[in-house]
């Protein structure tokens, strides 16, 4: 999927292709960056702004952004991890950090 934010510090609109994890009627997204050392723009634009759109094949929809809380990013990760078992290794490559975790509900 592609996530189109709006940048925290430029106000412009910021695309990106994330996996997007399904969660009931949601998508979980995860900002491991690969388990780097930084944490990805796309969540501070989140934190700034939690308006953005999802684009999935030939489909758009506007989300609004929420921090998932303790016990939905433990689930979003085993989620995830089931799709791209990379995830695990990120985790521990960025235990130095917080990796935070977005529920993007539809903005109906």
């Amino acid at each position: 999927m592609m996530l189109t934010t709006t940048g925290a510090k430029t106000g412009k609109p910021r695309t990106m292709p994330l996996l997007g994890i399904p969660v009931g009627e949601d998508l979980g997204v995860i900002g491991s960056n690969f388990g780097q050392r930084n944490t990805p723009g796309w969540v501070y634009n989140l934190e700034a702004d939690p308006s953005a759109v999802v684009a999935y094949r030939d489909r758009s929809v506007e989300v609004v952004a929420r921090r998932a809380d303790e016990a939905e990013t433990d689930r979003i990760f085993a989620l995830g991890h089931a799709f791209y078992p990379g995830y695990a290794k990120y985790r521990l490559r960025a235990d130095h950090r917080i990796i935070r975790v977005f529920i993007l509900e539809t903005a109906i």
